[in-house]
């Protein structure tokens, strides 16, 4: 099978897929209550009028939003292209690993056809885009051999812009840029240091701007040098179980938001949403605006978890747990009928099962690699290590700043964990079909 055919393959069945899913869709767009504040910071860009910004967000997915001329169907069409593109990345770099197109086709497949992933391209949410990011950063670390040592500055510069557009899309990514520039750089320190230096700083320096630059417009506009103002209401999510337990001096936040979760908890919802139901009416009580209240949340909530670290780890694991579910969001209003929703419902609820199955995968190779990078140190720069411990460390970081739709956090991910269970499935049985070879050859003998 020549390379140009797996891509027309790979490009017609993605097609195919998401036009048959947007047509049970009713050719509809998901809207939820992240959205709209999306689309407001996405109204102050349009106008070049930032001043004042509350800092909520960060620009790059209100630019996306901007490019569909802020036409929801447009942009659902942008999000399934690059969705196809996310396809094509997921395959060549299985490709590329294996040197196998058959196998890498099939990673390719098995990606475009998870419809959890087609409905989040439906959806005003920025995980389409952080999954296109994420998938196209690790295709090009292995495009421009930076995982067998090679400096190259155009492949340099391309990364580095692409880890930059990644966090700005969603600064949770931050780490992920570390980790990069991190590898780059101990591949070759003993050897060339200078060149690994300047190399890794190459990568990192466009997210380091971003950084800077976004945490001054926000220092700017609310006095708080941070990437977005939600940090602290994330937080209080890590310690909504024993929030109660906050000081005196902050009783009227702590009294509010205790009531709310409580009046959750006892109608059977998710208590985790109780800070968002109480912000209103802590602005309210307070008098503070979104960034003051978030400031005092993570003060609060960073002396709780000193004060009850049991406690606050208990839910991080249960955070973490959580990460390794799947996701999946739909509004079930606008599938065309009951039988389609029915029947989109169905083949979920068998794929969810290959999503757990993967992520269960890859922790277990995880494991292993871990070990055997104990014996052997230069296992470390193996591509799929590098994969794994992208993902570990992304389940790891979650789970200490918040608690809630935890498993929304691994969607973007979803293209490195199926690159990395093809690619050590093809490994292992590279490896069983030579020892049987290998047997074989001694017992003749």
């Amino acid at each position: 099978m020549s390379k140009k055919r797996a891509i027309f393959i790979l490009i017609y069945v993605g097609i195919l897929f998401r036009l048959l899913c947007w047509y049970s869709y009713d050719w509809s767009a998901s809207l939820f209550n992240d959205t709209e504040t999306y689309t407001a910071l996405a109204a102050r860009i349009s106008n070049l009028n930032l001043t004042g910004y509350s800092g909520e967000r960060t620009p790059m997915y209100p630019l996306l939003m901007l490019l569909s001329g802020m036409n929801f169907q447009w942009l659902v069409i942008l999000q399934s292209i690059i969705g196809i593109f996310s396809s094509f990345f997921v395959f060549d770099t299985t490709s590329r690993l294996t040197g196998s197109l058959r196998c890498g086709l099939g990673a390719g497949l098995v990606f475009t056809s998870f419809v959890n992933i087609i409905f989040f391209e439906f959806s005003i949410l920025t995980e389409t885009l952080s999954l296109f990011l994420f998938t196209a950063s690790l295709w090009i670390y292995i495009l421009f051999n930076f995982h067998n040592g090679h400096f190259n500055f155009k492949g340099s510069i391309l990364l580095g812009l692409v880890l930059a557009t990644l966090f700005l899309t969603r600064p949770f990514f931050l780490y992920f840029s570390l980790v990069i520039a991190g590898t780059v750089f101990l591949r070759n320190v003993l050897k060339k240091w200078k060149y690994s230096l300047a190399y890794a700083f190459l990568i990192f320096l466009p997210t380091l701007c971003c950084f800077i630059g976004w945490s001054s417009l926000n220092y700017k506009n609310t006095g708080a040098f941070v990437v977005t103002s939600y940090y602290g209401i994330n937080l209080s999510q890590a310690t909504m179980p024993f929030f109660e337990k906050a000081p005196d001096q902050y009783s009227v936040i702590r009294d509010i938001y205790v009531k709310h979760r409580d009046s959750i908890l006892k109608n059977g919802g998710d208590a985790a949403m109780g800070i968002w139901q109480a912000l209103p009416e802590i602005q309210e009580k307070t008098g503070k605006d979104l960034p003051q209240i978030s400031a005092e949340l993570a003060v609060i909530s960073r002396d709780l978890i000193k004060k009850h670290p049991a406690a606050y780890l208990k839910l991080s694991l249960r955070s973490w747990v959580r990460f390794w579910r799947s996701s999946f969001y739909r509004v079930p209003e606008n599938f065309r009928n009951a039988t389609w929703y029915d029947s989109i419902e169905g083949f979920w609820w068998f794929q969810r099962k290959g999503v757990v199955l993967g992520h269960i995968f890859l922790i277990m190779g995880f494991c292993v690699l871990f070990f055997r990078i104990l014996r052997q140190k230069e296992r470390f720069f193996d591509p799929l290590f590098l994969i794994a411990i992208s993902v570990v460390l992304a389940s790891v970081a979650q789970a200490l700043v918040t608690y809630g739709n935890n498993s929304r956090f691994s969607v973007p991910f979803f293209g490195g964990v199926l690159i990395f269970v093809f690619v050590a499935v093809f490994r292992l049985s590279a490896f069983i079909s030579k020892s049987r070879k290998i047997n074989g050859m001694a017992s003749s003998s």
